[in-house]
Order: C-alpha cells, then sequence, then structure tokens
C-alpha cells in the first residue's frame, strides 16, 4: 500500500482539515492530520503505526470521492504520484476487512443444533451484523464511500439495486433482499433488546415480531441471509 505524505499548508487550511475530521466524527485523528501538515515534516500517517493506519482507513472510508480530491489538493497532496492510487487501495483494504469481518461474524453464528433461546439470539445478532458489513463492503466498493449506519446502508443498497441491473442480478436474482434484510434487523432488534420474542420501536406503530415467531426460525433465518449476502458480496467485489 503506497503511504500519502502531507506536507506543509496554511493555519486556514489546518482549521478545515479540523473541520473534516469533526465532521466525520475523528476528532482524534483531525490533530494528527493538522499537525502533519503544519509540521511541513512530510511524515506519513501510514507510516507503521497501526493505530494511525487503521484511523486513516476509516476516514477515507467515509469521504466522497470529491471530498478525497479536495482534501488531497488542500493539503497539497494531488501533485503527488499514487495519491489516487493510495486512496482506491486503501479503500479496497476497507473493503477486504470489512469482508473478514462478515466471515467470522458468520462462523460465530453455529450453534450446533442447539434450540437454547440465548444461542439463537446470540446467532441472530452476529448473523444481522455480518449481513450489514457485508452489505457495507458492497456499496464501498461500488461508490468509494461508505454509508453510516444502518438505516443508510439499506438506503444505499436499495438505492443500488434499483438502478444497476448488473448488481441486482448479481446481489439479489429473488428480488426479496431489501425486504429479507429488514427483515433480519428486526430480528436482531428483538434479540437484543427484548426480553419477549417482540418488540416495538419509536417512530413505528405495528409490533415487531421475530420471524415466524419462532427463535430458531428466526435464527435460521438471518443465518441463511447472512450466508446468500456474504458470498454474493464476494462475488460483487471480485473476491470470489
Amino acid at each position: 500500500m503506497l503511504a500519502p505524505t502531507v506536507g506543509g499548508c496554511h493555519n486556514q487550511d489546518s482549521v478545515l482539515l479540523r473541520a473534516w475530521g469533526g465532521r466525520l466524527g475523528w476528532i482524534d485523528l483531525a490533530p494528527n492530520l493538522v499537525e502533519n501538515v503544519n509540521s511541513g515534516e512530510g511524515r506519513s500517517l501510514m507510516s507503521g503505526n497501526q493505530a494511525d493506519t487503521k484511523k486513516w482507513l476509516v476516514y477515507l472510508s467515509r469521504l466522497s470521492q470529491a471530498e478525497k480530491q479536495s482534501l488531497f489538493s488542500l493539503a497539497d497532496l494531488a501533485p503527488l504520484a499514487g495519491v489516487d492510487q493510495a486512496a482506491q487501495q486503501s479503500t479496497q483494504d476497507v473493503v477486504s476487512d470489512r469482508l473478514i469481518l462478515a466471515e467470522e461474524l458468520l462462523k460465530a453464528t453455529q450453534r450446533s443444533g442447539t434450540t437454547d433461546t440465548i444461542a439463537c439470539r446470540a446467532a441472530i445478532s452476529r448473523a444481522y451484523y455480518s449481513i450489514h458489513h457485508s452489505i457495507r463492503s458492497v456499496l464501498l466498493h461500488q461508490n468509494q464511500h461508505e454509508a453510516d449506519g444502518h438505516e443508510a446502508a439499506i438506503k444505499e443498497l436499495k438505492r443500488l439495486l434499483d438502478k444497476d441491473n448488473a448488481a441486482k442480478a448479481l446481489l439479489d436474482p429473488q428480488a426479496s433482499l431489501i425486504r429479507d434484510v429488514a427483515e433480519a434487523r428486526d430480528n436482531r432488534v428483538v434479540a437484543d433488546y427484548s426480553p419477549y420474542d417482540l418488540s416495538r420501536e419509536k417512530g413505528r406503530a405495528e409490533w415487531i415480531p421475530i420471524t415466524e415467531n419462532d427463535w430458531t426460525k428466526a435464527a435460521d433465518f438471518n443465518t441463511k441471509l447472512a450466508e446468500r449476502v456474504f458470498n454474493a458480496a464476494l462475488k460483487f467485489v471480485g473476491l470470489a
């Protein structure tokens, strides 16, 4: 991976960099960016410090392409060879890391045939988060920046499926993905937050049940969907 270095810039620019960090919620990263920019040393955020590297990857993944270009230009990075390639590689690293996490979460859903309610609740939750990370990997690969949060990810996925027939054919051949993800999320909400097999959510008039009002069936539903979405995501991003 190429290591983008940050050269010197003016104090006014550092204020904008700090604002960028604040807008994205990465306050702890913004001072590092400003320090690097103001020092004029060209010290790299990817210089081997694992914590800074992770922050840089997450930071970049949240920026749109236009914001990346503006940030690079602001920090005098635009003329440097390989900056765009470094940003693209960083984005793909996050795509891969999200899919690795999705796979590990999927493995954690294994219940060895048990119908124990707590085991089912845990499987439902882990499977849903596997789905969530698979979806975010798809969106980051496609858009070069990722949707932040559950509702945003589902909305962006629906937008992708509505406008891209090739993506729809690969990711949603049964034309049920958005509905299924919503059901999996409802199962997760009940499993995580309710002592019963149904719940309520602010802003929704109806009760939220689990799949067929059965913990085992809800766990099976989420797990099978997680497998389906993970495998489709692997193909979509070119890793399968």
